[in-house]
């Protein structure tokens, strides 16, 4: 049995300031609409610079990524 541990992981960290959207309610509508989970930036978490901003991780198949890009696309809030 092999044990590893990884070092880093791929993720997007879009800062999404400018939706009018704060990055909690953002998580949530795209939970809600979507299915697809993001992680909002929070001080808590990630630090005072991730206010603003959504994490996504990007580690899955290409199929699952596109899959919840297009369900993100398709129900981005306006």
């Amino acid at each position: 049995m092999f044990q590893f541990c990884l070092d880093a992981t791929f993720v997007l960290f879009p800062d999404i300031s400018e939706t009018g959207w704060t990055a909690e309610a953002l998580a949530s509508h795209l939970r809600q609409q979507t299915q697809v989970a993001v992680v909002p930036g929070t001080a808590c978490w990630l630090g005072l610079g991730a206010m603003g901003h959504i994490r996504l991780s990007l580690a899955t198949t290409r199929e699952v990524l596109s899959e919840a890009f297009d369900r993100i696309k398709s129900n981005w809030p306006v």
